[in-house]
């Protein structure tokens, strides 16, 4: 079963919430045309996110030539280059990966082109400021020749051989009228693609109408913690949406059919709300039909065990809000620690549609509350229409310590500017061993630190992702925020490839770290193979009265005992003594019953013993 993690009530006193976000937004381009997806990337490795957007119209199949922003340092600049921004076409989404390892990210560009038969694009970045139309090219295999109308792209390495692969969600609209077609899978054997069958990888290109989609949102992510990409696909007009789950990098098997959410799903982004150490999942519903609500599963899933379970309307507006919604991503805008959420809507506000920024409560509850934005209406400010958003990702493009956010909309398309101030953050940028995976796409990392708002020592999980929202992509930089605290006590990284784990310790906030797999960082922190198999953290708050938290974490399974104990060792208390499978853990401890003096916690596991200190003051 998954792990149980308890909670104890901490008094602490927080800021008022208030809009991160700047009015009037920046205009990235006067021109109105409808806009699709929009992906953060940094294409000429200057350490600056650069920003891509897709377009054309939707409704009607016109097509459009798409916009590439290089950033110099904080200052969005308008780029002309040859195929990326002359490529005339409905354009879905794109999504920016380094396909063929050689340093540098390349881009794949979805064709939206009804009835018209023209390929998908791949761009190879040569490093030189400029990029190759690899499009039709055998030398790139079978990604090149996909006449599909494909809607969104995503790249993921599914079998850890350090070569991304790419998934294709395909579907026609001609005349605003849908066609479900088969999905496309391209296997990367060392930078030449190879189109993968139904028989060879499972039914999530199944041929059969069920499987079948339509155009639609999905995302990799590893939902159950067993070192392999999953896909989570949505499907269209009252079809299932999917867990794929990785068969250890061999097929794709259907895990769940989600029955509750038969509204055709565009946008799903995945996060780990509640500081659990897995990833959730929100699904936005958009327009097949009438405004619907949008879902959110939180995971209990293990590598043994599928469990997603749905959030139910008690929770709120982030699930009882109708609307058309396109987008939503998952980013710690107010960096308090913990992920805040966005989703924009489809519709104008002046018919009520607005986008919703939805603020996570954080520890103990974990619950949102929408918080009234300058960002909710998408207006430019220019007299142009408001509202119909579309695509939306996150980035540090100033490199001030908070996400931006860039979003897509029918007309122009805009970037918010994000003025958090008084709490701290860290970035971790990844780059993989030189030969594999250099993008480092599927990565993990994971920090820990002493954040009061969050009662004391809090982990977060991110993944490094190639796809998010509907057919957007954040940063592939890692974003942490650290409300309160002062130094970052751990930081995991987990490659993917190898599957090898590296701990930083002590590292100074409020930075932005490069670490490169087996390089040894120029930072001047240790910098080791983990040996150790769980970590027993300090309580907090210490000195307390009359409660405390005390938190572990099991790299592995194992029977553990938590005990406290007096300065003569004498057992007073059991607090968990339990089989418990790999997690982070928050444990309360009430000493009511105590007097006033020094105590000790003490974690048994078959691994070893650590024991810690506290206080306790009446």
């Amino acid at each position: 079963m998954k792990s149980m993690i308890y909670f104890v009530f901490l008094y602490v006193i927080q800021a008022i919430s208030q809009s991160p976000f700047t009015s009037p937004p920046i205009i990235l381009s006067t021109d109105t045309t409808e806009s699709q997806s929009v992906v953060w990337g940094d294409y000429n490795d200057d350490g600056w996110d650069d920003l891509y957007i897709t377009r054309g119209v939707e409704s009607t199949g016109a097509s459009a030539t798409n916009l590439l922003f290089r950033n110099q340092t904080g200052t969005m600049l308008s780029q002309s280059m040859s195929g990326l921004t002359t490529l005339n076409d409905l354009s879905g989404s794109a999504s920016w990966g380094d396909y063929n390892n050689d340093g540098y990210l390349d881009l794949y560009v979805a064709v939206v082109a009804p009835m018209s038969g023209k390929n998908n694009n791949l761009f190879m970045n040569d490093g030189a400021g400029a990029f190759t139309d690899k499009t039709g090219s055998a030398d790139v295999g079978d990604i090149s020749n996909d006449a599909e109308d494909s809607g969104y792209v995503g790249w993921g390495d599914y079998n850890n051989d350090g070569w991304l692969d790419m998934f294709v969600d395909n579907g026609k609209v001609f005349f605003e009228y849908p066609l479900k077609e088969v999905n496309s899978f391209y296997e990367n054997n060392g930078g030449v693609f190879t189109k993968k069958s139904a028989s060879e990888i499972g039914n999530i290109i199944g041929t059969d109408d069920e499987y079948k989609t339509f155009r639609s949102g999905f995302t990799w992510c590893d939902y159950n913690n067993d070192g392999f990409l999953d896909i989570f696909n949505g499907s269209g007009y009252g079809s299932s949406n999917r867990m794929w789950k990785n068969n250890a990098g061999t097929e794709f098997i259907n895990t769940f059919d989600f029955t509750q959410d038969l509204t055709s799903t565009r946008g799903i982004c995945a996060g780990d709300f509640d500081n659990d150490g897995d990833f959730d999942f929100y699904l936005t519903s958009v327009i097949d039909g009438d405004r619907g609500v949008n879902f959110l599963y939180e995971n209990r899933s293990t590598p043994t065990l599928d469990s997603l379970y749905l959030w139910p309307s008690e929770k709120g507006e982030i699930v009882t809000n109708v609307n058309w919604s396109n987008s939503a991503i998952w980013s710690d805008f107010d960096n308090d620690g913990d992920l805040d959420l966005f989703v924009s809507n489809w519709g104008n506000p002046d018919s009520g549609d607005v986008s919703h920024y939805f603020e996570n409560s954080g520890f103990p509850d974990y619950n949102f509350s929408t918080l009234p934005t300058a960002i909710d209406s998408l207006n430019p400010n220019n007299g142009t229409n408001k509202g119909a958003g579309r695509g939306v990702a996150a980035a540090d493009f100033d490199h001030d310590g908070d996400l931006d956010l860039a979003v897509t909309r029918t007309g122009c398309p805009l970037l918010y500017i994000n003025q958090t101030s008084g709490n701290n953050w860290v970035q971790i940028h990844l780059t993989g061993n030189g030969t594999t995976n250099t993008s480092a796409i599927g990565a993990r990392v994971r920090i820990v630190a002493d954040i009061t708002s969050q009662g004391g020592y809090t982990s977060q999980l991110r993944e490094i992702s190639g796809q998010s929202g509907a057919g957007s992509q954040n940063s592939l930089t890692a974003h942490f925020g650290l409300g309160d605290a002062t130094v970052i006590d751990t930081l995991e990284i987990l490659w993917p490839v190898t599957g090898n784990k590296e701990i930083y310790t002590a590292l100074a906030v409020n930075q932005i770290y490069s670490y490169t797999e087996t390089v040894i960082s120029s930072l001047d922190n240790k910098r080791y193979k983990q040996t150790s198999t769980f970590e027993l953290f300090p309580n907090y708050p210490n000195p307390f009265n009359p409660e405390t938290v005390i938190t572990y974490h099991l790299s592995q399974a194992g029977k553990i005992k938590l005990t406290v104990i007096n300065p003569a060792g004498q057992l007073l208390k059991t607090l968990i003594a339990a089989y418990q499978p790999a997690g982070f853990y928050k444990i309360p401890f009430k000493a009511t019953e105590l007097s006033s003096g020094v105590y000790f916690y003490r974690l048994e596991t078959p691994f070893g013993l650590q024991l810690r200190k506290m206080i306790f003051l009446k």
